[in-house]
């Protein structure tokens, strides 16, 4: 989690380097089970990073904002999904109790709805027990299909997330040279397996190579300008 009260409040940098991309918001980045980093104030899918560090970059924050654009309609197909479900579920119990009292008459204006529907209280009755079933069954259906449809949208969110961490590691790479295992997990705030499919993916890009390790580490650095063009003259 990054501490707010770490900012210098004369520092610019270090307040651009901590703004939410979705909101703009200073605020903490909560720790997130699915998502990595989330900002603290709208929920959004955040990047870690120090105060002092360089703000995101253009890329990087199109990428989060098209990623918290999938959460919020997921959310709202949740959203929708629950609501369905609830309020097709207390009505049609409300329609099943009413069918009991149709069935015995009571309140008496039962019967002038039987008689306007010229059928009898046990026909009203049959009728209103028919009713919820209906409205039971396509509150089900309903639900069903929005949870389904949220369900749809999670691998677009986890996608942008993905390609927003991606290229952040390429600006880093792009800065520093070269980029190890630890420095994009603390970068990144991501899992050790999450920041070695990072790397891999970093090391196809073009001007970029998978280090020689040193020990345990893998790292990936930028190819020099001669040993790209040597790599280019054997391919001719």
């Amino acid at each position: 989690m990054t501490e707010l009260k770490a900012i210098d409040p004369k520092s610019k940098e270090a307040n651009e380097a901590l703004r939410c991309p979705s909101c703009g918001a200073l605020a903490l980045v909560n720790d997130d089970e699915e998502i990595g980093g989330r900002c603290g104030v709208c929920g959004a899918p955040r990047i870690r990073l120090d105060p002092g560090q360089p703000a995101l970059r253009g890329t990087v924050k199109r990428r989060l904002k098209k990623a918290r654009s999938h959460q919020v309609r997921r959310s709202r197909l949740r959203w929708l999904a629950t609501v369905t479900v609830v309020v097709s579920s207390v009505t049609a119990l409300a329609l099943y109790l009413l069918s009991f009292l149709a069935r015995v008459g009571i309140p008496p204006w039962f019967r002038l709805i039987a008689l306007a529907l010229e059928t009898t209280l046990d026909g009203l009755s049959s009728g209103l027990r028919i009713a919820s079933l209906v409205v039971l069954a396509t509150g089900a259906v309903g639900g069903t299909v929005a949870f389904m449809m949220a369900r749809r949208v999670t691998p677009r969110m986890l996608g942008e997330i993905d390609e927003a961490n991606l290229e952040h590691a390429r600006q880093l790479l792009e800065r520093q040279g070269r980029i190890n295992l630890e420095n994009l997990e603390q970068a990144l705030g991501i899992e050790p397996d999450e920041a070695e499919a990072v790397l891999i993916r970093l090391a196809t890009d073009d001007g970029a190579r998978l280090a020689m390790p040193r020990g345990s580490e893998l790292a990936v650095e930028l190819v020099p300008q001669e040993d790209a063009q040597t790599a280019g003259k054997r391919l001719r």
